[in-house]
């Protein structure tokens, strides 16, 4: 697709490679592949597979993102929390709350 923001994965895979290894939080544009990352019409999963593999090696607290605007939510999978904080619905209107997310020091 020709959207904003899209690059080739050999670009993309390159910046994903500098995210350190010690992240507490990871804030991203668009979402990892399979993580709140589907379109209006509920179809196949669109979120980048080269970031999903780079989060799964720095395995973040919190990952945020939005991009993919009816993603809006949350969920927490092997003890990252995906947050797509989109507010925003498909026409750039307001549609969802914001989602606070508590990270506590170490």
């Amino acid at each position: 697709m020709a959207w904003a923001f899209n690059r080739e994965a050999w670009e993309i895979g390159a910046h994903w490679k500098r995210v350190p290894t010690h992240v507490d939080v990871l804030v991203t544009h668009g979402p990892p592949l399979g993580v709140l990352d589907r379109l209006e019409d509920d179809s196949a999963s669109v979120g980048c597979p080269l970031l999903r593999e780079r989060v799964k090696v720095v395995r973040p607290r919190v990952h945020v993102f939005g991009h993919l605007h009816v993603g809006h939510g949350w969920l927490e999978e092997d003890g990252t929390c995906f947050v797509n904080a989109a507010l925003c619905d498909e026409r750039n209107e307001l549609a969802f709350t914001p989602i606070v997310v508590d990270v506590e020091a170490r």
